[in-house]
């Protein structure tokens, strides 16, 4: 079952926030040097790794596409799409 405002499918959903909103992503993620997330305006943010969970925010205008794990020569190791 999807969240409300997400289609099924995905292992995440980020339904579009409300005006002047903060969008936060947080999820458990292995050993990997680093956790990006790719926005609709062809932008990545990096998220902040710590005893297994990864965590971003950004103010809201950019709506998040993926969430990928990357190893250190920035090969996806793992991804997923962000539902609109």
């Amino acid at each position: 079952m999807s969240p409300a405002g997400c289609t099924g499918g995905t292992r995440w959903c980020a339904p579009r926030p409300p005006p002047g909103a903060r969008v936060v992503v947080v999820g458990r993620v292995a050993d990997v040097p680093e956790v990006g997330i790719s926005f609709d305006d062809s932008t990545w943010g990096k998220a902040t790794i710590a005893d297994g969970w990864y965590a971003a925010w950004w103010p809201q205008g950019s709506v998040p596409l993926s969430v990928a794990s990357v190893d250190r020569r920035n090969i996806v190791i793992d991804s997923f799409p962000v539902a609109p």
